[in-house]
């Protein structure tokens, strides 16, 4: 790891509201590690889906989610664009972070590592698009005033099997993510106190297909900063002396050059290895 950054690290680090032996093992990390080498392998497929309300809404097998024809985005933005995307920015902005990363065409190259490397195999790529009903209440007096909307929102998930090159042992993790867009109505209600008349005024952000690439890219950005998040808390967690539940999952701002705590902006483990 660059020299430099890690002397910064070390000063930014005081501030970091963690027991020490954890604060003195992500400084390890950064000082340790020459390089690190993870294979990221992408999907086959990316699997769209449709609902016209909320998915959680969902009883039983009302909605078919693989009728795209009444969708408004998904069904016109191309596969092999959004795949190309997503995997483009995770892997650039994995290596903004000095991890050496390879693909489907370095696997020997990868293989023949003899130190720590990692996969991040995408066993599961999903873009979903939905409808959701927002309503906006407002009382005056004893009447009750409402207006609906039905803003199109999208989300971007993926599903990560992680596994380490020389440690066969080791079981694989399932590691999940999703970011999000969609329309946003921003208003309030106006009373007339002249004519009696309620509205709502609002100035609407509508989403539109460019907004489908560009959460792909955000997707692939997020993604990368949770990888290393994650190498760097594994780290922590292989050699320190407490539970994981006892302990903060850090987060590095590289931009900043400082660690802090994750809270829930990381990935989330379907299967974890050890306790959360």
């Amino acid at each position: 790891m660059n020299l430099r950054r890690f002397i910064l690290l070390s000063i930014l680090t005081v501030f970091l509201p963690s027991c020490g032996s954890q604060r003195k093992l992500a400084l390890e990390f950064f000082r340790e590690q020459e390089e690190i080498h993870v294979l990221l392998l992408p999907p086959q497929e990316i699997l769209k889906k449709y609902f016209p309300i909320h998915p959680d809404s969902i009883v039983g097998n009302d909605y078919d989610p693989f009728v795209l024809e009444h969708s408004k985005f998904i069904k016109e933005a191309e596969d092999s664009v959004l795949l190309a995307l997503f995997m483009s920015s995770l892997k650039q902005s994995l290596e903004a972070f000095e991890v050496k990363v390879y693909g489907p065409a370095d696997m020997q190259d990868f293989l023949n590592l003899d130190t720590s490397a990692y996969v991040f195999s995408l066993a599961q790529l999903e873009l979903m698009e939905y409808l959701h009903e927002e309503i906006r209440y407002a009382l005056l007096d004893t009447t009750l005033y409402e207006v609906a909307f039905n803003p199109v929102n999208l989300v971007h998930s993926q599903w990560f099997e992680f596994t380490e090159l020389n440690h066969p042992e080791r079981p694989m993790q399932v590691l999940y993510s999703a970011q999000y867009t969609g329309d946003v109505f921003d208003g309030k209600f106006r009373h007339n106190f002249l004519t009696g008349e309620m509205t709502y005024e609002f100035q609407p952000y509508r989403i539109g297909l460019g907004d489908v690439y560009q959460l792909s890219i955000f997707a692939g950005e997020k993604n990368a900063q949770f990888i290393f998040d994650f190498l760097l808390n594994k780290y922590v967690d292989d050699r320190i002396r407490k539970p994981r539940r006892m302990v903060d999952y850090l987060q590095y701002d590289r931009l900043e050059n400082n660690i802090r705590r994750a809270y829930d902006d990381r990935f989330i483990r379907i299967n974890p290895s050890r306790a959360d």
